[in-house]
């Protein structure tokens, strides 16, 4: 498994990215509006479908 990893890590294929906790906030607001939203569409309640 070891060699798998390190041959994907090689390749570019496994990346490091930075912590971005504001980014990820933003985002996870965002999917709990959109499930407000597809609750609301599903109860008939919402005005914008």
């Amino acid at each position: 498994m070891r060699f798998r990893f390190e041959r994907c890590k090689e390749k570019g294929k496994i990346i490091k990215i930075w912590d971005n906790s504001d980014f990820a906030n933003k985002e996870l607001k965002e999917a709990r509006d959109d499930l407000k939203s597809a609750e609301k569409s599903i109860n008939g309640d919402n005005p914008n479908v």
